[in-house]
């Protein structure tokens, strides 16, 4: 046999293996497998594809899908015609279907054109891959994606909320998008459960002193419930409710009384224990899937560190208010020849963001009368927030009235502060302030400053003008000698004196605020103190959110 004749030989002894390998592959194969002829009709189908149309293979051979699939064999029949007259492979989007059990798969399709040795084309090539796991793999990341997504945007506004009110609002956008209607605090408070504003709770007893509405611990409510065990409690309708062991009654006001069909109430857990709850109410019977339960208790537990901030925020906020009220005099001093007035405005709490946890400050004001009835007038700015700064405020105050009373001579007074100061603060401190001693029979004012921005002065009639009580002074603890000025004040003349919060902003330094201020009270010599100091306020640099405390003390002879 010659070679040529024996390879010939060995060849059409493989056509049927490789055939039958072919067709193998095309039935057992994983994938679905059909072929369509020039007419649409089909040529050839596997039987993954013929499960996934529900039919035997043999009624689908020579029919076009139309005939046998119903709106599903006219799509096929749209891209089969796609193909035949563009030439070009199609891969299309997935499809679902359903099996006779009602479980659902997820199907990509990828259609080829056949074509002869001429190039012309024959039919159409179809294979079909399940992609079930994969696409749900990937919608799974998706949704784990998203969800980290909103809890980060979620945990960096809870990082800048200072008060419960804030977190509140904070907890509520979050809610809303898993479609809730309310979400609001219930914090635990000896054996209650105080309800927050904006938690949604209408029913219950009345609110106690401060507008709050408690319920005892041990009502068997979902937020109580949450509370006293430690654990989330999901109520998806109001038969769980009932099931919960919550008195009808109460089902029925609150049903009444709200939108609320559905609950979810996530304990607030902290190493110092249990806070409180989160509250969330649903308009409809709704059972939160398990990444929405994820999500929510993610955010209790973000909200739960929020919590406890404010918390601690509010008390060092009422502390410091508390104690520099105290230390503040109660009234000004009644002193024949001479008139006073006096503010204090502590820096709006939005404005303490970024700075200390609350914005009072070390702002003070004094004014006393001395034994040889002459009058004593202060005002200063201890630096920095909080309880530190006014209790530093405090300790300045009282020792500036204790030198006073042994020699009130500005010099005097403003040097001893000095040592004291040197003594007793720590160098990080500052503290800045000017010091006047008013005698009402000669309207004289002797005064000196240590660091601190000029006074205005305002006369009874024509422009006010800036006046710098003493040149280049240091703030107090910085040695240096100090010096002092006398000022002849006319009938109806005004001093006023205020902290650097009325005159400055971030934006721009203190000078243009300066020029702002003696500009705007050009003429109001004639207005009452209280007027003047509206006035001095409604034209000041921080006018709306005050970024610092505001301090004024006037003076008239």
């Amino acid at each position: 046999m010659a070679p040529g004749d024996e390879a010939a030989g060995t060849s059409e002894a493989l056509a049927p293996a490789d055939a039958a390998l072919l067709e193998m592959l095309v039935q057992e194969a994983p994938l679905g497998f059909a072929f369509y002829d020039a007419e649409l009709r089909y040529r050839g189908i596997n039987r993954v594809l013929a499960a996934v149309n529900g039919l035997p293979v043999e009624d689908h051979l020579g029919h076009r899908p139309a005939e046998i699939l119903g709106k599903l064999g006219l799509a096929v029949e749209q891209m089969l015609h796609r193909v035949m007259e563009t030439g070009a492979p199609v891969y299309d989007d997935d499809f679902v279907g359903t099996g006779p059990d009602g479980s659902v798969t997820r199907w990509q399709s990828q259609w080829f054109p056949a074509r002869d040795e001429s190039g012309r084309i024959l039919g159409v090539a179809v294979f079909v891959a399940d992609v079930t796991q994969r696409r749900e793999t990937e919608d799974a990341l998706l949704t784990a994606y998203q969800r980290a997504e909103r809890l980060l945007a979620v945990t960096t506004r809870l990082a800048t909320a200072l008060t419960l009110a804030e977190v509140t609002a904070v907890i509520a956008d979050a809610a809303r998008s898993l479609g809730a209607v309310v979400a609001g605090l219930a914090l635990l408070d000896g054996d209650d459960v105080v309800y927050q504003p904006g938690s949604g709770l209408v029913a219950g007893p009345a609110p106690d002193a401060a507008g709050a509405l408690r319920l005892p611990l041990g009502t068997p409510v979902p937020t109580a419930v949450a509370v006293r065990t430690g654990r989330p409690v999901y109520v998806a309708s109001t038969a769980e409710l009932v099931d919960l062991g919550t008195d009808p009654a109460w089902i029925s006001h609150q049903l009444e009384s709200t939108a609320e069909r559905s609950w979810a109430a996530v304990p607030l857990l902290t190493a110092r224990g249990t806070l409180g709850a989160l509250r969330v109410a649903f308009s409809e019977p709704h059972a939160l899937a398990p990444e929405e339960r994820v999500f929510l208790e993610a955010v209790a537990t973000q909200c739960a560190v929020a919590v406890e901030r404010a918390l601690l925020y509010e008390n060092e906020h009422r502390t410091a208010e508390a104690l520099q009220a105290s230390l503040l005099p109660d009234r000004l001093p009644a002193v024949a020849g001479a008139q006073l007035a006096a503010r204090y405005l502590p820096a709006s709490r939005a404005a303490a963001r970024g700075r200390e946890a609350t914005a009072v400050g070390g702002d003070w004001y004094d004014a006393f009368p001395l034994p040889d009835g002459r009058l004593a007038v202060t005002l200063g700015d201890v630096m920095g927030k909080g309880v530190n700064a006014a209790a530093g405020m405090g300790r300045v105050r009282a020792a500036l009235r204790a030198l006073a009373f042994t020699d009130p001579s500005p010099t005097a007074v403003l040097s001893g502060l000095d040592r004291v100061f040197s003594a007793t603060e720590g160098l990080e401190q500052i503290v800045t302030l000017v010091y006047g001693v008013l005698d009402p029979a000669t309207r004289t004012l002797t005064a000196t400053a240590a660091g601190h921005p000029p006074v205005v002065v305002v006369p009874a009639e024509g422009p006010a003008r800036l006046l710098a009580v003493v040149e280049l002074a240091t703030p107090l603890g910085v040695p240096e000698p100090r010096s002092e000025r006398s000022l002849e004040l006319a009938p109806g003349d005004t001093v006023l004196a205020f902290s650097d919060g009325l005159v400055e902003t971030r934006e721009a330094g203190i000078a243009a605020g300066l020029e702002t201020l003696a500009a705007g009270l050009a003429d109001c010599g004639g207005l009452g103190l209280e007027a003047l100091l509206d006035r001095a306020i409604a034209i000041g640099a921080s006018v709306g959110e005050r970024w610092d405390d505001v301090t004024l003390l006037a003076l008239r002879v």
